[in-house]
């Protein structure tokens, strides 16, 4: 069996585990800590797909499965109003390339690289909702009129980006949405947490999911290179990354035991300089 047939039968496999692997940790302690929705929702557009036809291969016809649908506040840059909306989420990873990482990008002090593929999103799904309307509903002639692109337009007006880079940064809103975590876990936790008030809670929370965040998608990078380490040199028997363990259940934004160790103080004595011996 040659590499290049494994390549193609392993990476996506690969690739498709490094990405479940955060956003399983990511939406999960977003879930857990009140936030409403849920992840992948598979019924937001079948309904304007026909069933699959008599004889065909029997398969569900779910047209544009995203990876979270959760309630949050309008964006900056969203008119839409006070209050919470259903908004969609797509989770990517960028790995370093001329085509992610380019030159004049990572110059750029105000929008980073994963924040430029974050803007990308919304329209990677506009064009998917234009592709299966032109496969199931060419007979209505304006394309800005049939249903899925309508659908997507009208009830999701920006599809928002949770993007990871290669050296471990992240989009504006994954850190807009660690922040709303950590606020509506304080919110139903700090006193079951032992935490002084609520905003220390908060403090400590921002601060465990910002590690746990941050590890989950470095493990995650660094198991994708050892699992294309054959791709280099040499064979390995277990091409397979391994799977996010249990942390899919999310953090336990009530775990006193873990809240006391972060109020702890740090007690580690003057500075070695002025230590004396």
């Amino acid at each position: 069996m040659s590499k290049s047939f494994i390549m193609r039968l392993i990476v996506p496999q690969v690739w498709r585990t490094c990405h479940d692997a955060f956003t399983a940790v990511m939406y999960a302690d977003a879930l857990r800590a009140g936030i409403a929705g849920r992840a992948e929702p598979h019924s937001l557009f079948s309904d304007l797909l026909p069933p699959p036809q008599p004889g065909s291969r029997r398969r569900r016809r779910e047209g544009i499965v995203p990876d979270a649908l959760l309630e949050r506040p309008a964006a900056a840059d969203e008119a839409r109003g006070d209050g919470l909306h259903r908004t969609l989420h797509d989770c990517k990873a960028v790995h370093f390339g001329p085509t992610r990482y380019r030159q004049t990008w990572v110059l750029d002090g105000d929008r980073r690289c994963v924040d430029h593929r974050a803007s990308g999103v919304h329209t990677d799904y506009e064009r998917h909702a234009r592709q299966l309307d032109a496969a199931h509903h060419s007979h209505i002639a304006d394309p800005a009129a049939r249903p899925i692109f309508l659908r997507l337009t009208q009830e999701f007006p920006r599809v928002r980006g949770q993007v990871f880079g290669a050296f471990r940064e992240c989009s504006a809103d994954v850190h807009a949405l660690l922040r709303e975590t950590a606020t509506a876990a304080a919110a139903r936790e700090w006193r079951e947490s032992g935490a002084s008030s609520h905003d220390a809670a908060r403090a400590a929370y921002i601060s465990i999911l910002r590690r746990r965040w941050g590890c989950t998608v470095a493990l995650a990078g660094a198991r994708l290179r050892l699992s294309r380490a054959y791709l280099a040199g040499g064979d390995r028997d277990d091409h397979d990354a391994a799977d996010a363990g249990g942390v899919a259940a999310g953090f336990d934004f009530g775990d006193a035991a873990r809240m006391a160790a972060e109020f702890a103080p740090v007690l580690g004595g003057a500075p070695a300089g002025q230590r004396r011996h």
